[in-house]
């Protein structure tokens, strides 16, 4: 045998190189699939935030009452509209792996033309053990979001 011969990858070198990788990849699946369920939780809730000051900025601007409404199912979804005619203004589908609940998951989240909201409350968005809880102040209507272990 030549020394170039020796010298070069064989392929039973490739083999092991290729079944090691696709181990690594069955062993990889679990954890990227959780990951990408976070990130979803993560960019609804942060999605949500953005759009319940967007209905609190558009019932200023419109000079009339704005809600969002949430409407369940799988996967739930909610809905920036007019009070007085029921317009759409936006509507956001979220990920089916978020569940949703608190007091704006049953009645909607309204704002009067000051920007007022109509009563305080919060939502609660999970997925497995990760919960993000999303406030809403009585008066100011300020909407804040925290990491929580478990929401009302």
């Amino acid at each position: 045998m030549s020394r170039a011969a020796a010298t070069g990858i064989g392929v039973i070198e490739i083999l092991i190189a290729v079944v090691l990788m696709g181990v690594m990849i069955v062993l990889l699946l679990p954890t990227l699939e959780r990951y990408q369920k976070v990130r979803d939780l993560r960019h609804a809730s942060r999605q949500l935030l953005a759009d319940v000051r967007l209905t609190q900025q558009h019932a200023i601007t419109l000079d009339e009452n704005v809600r969002l409404l949430y409407t369940g199912g799988a996967p739930g979804s909610y809905t920036v509209e007019k009070v007085s005619d029921g317009s759409d203004l936006k509507h956001v589908a979220l990920p089916a792996s978020v569940t949703v609940g608190g007091s704006f998951a049953a009645t909607a989240l309204q704002f009067s033309a000051t920007g007022a909201p109509a009563a305080p409350g919060e939502f609660c968005l999970t997925e497995g053990t990760q919960t993000f809880r999303l406030d809403v102040a009585a008066a100011t209507g300020r909407a804040q979001l925290s990491e929580v272990t478990t929401c009302p």
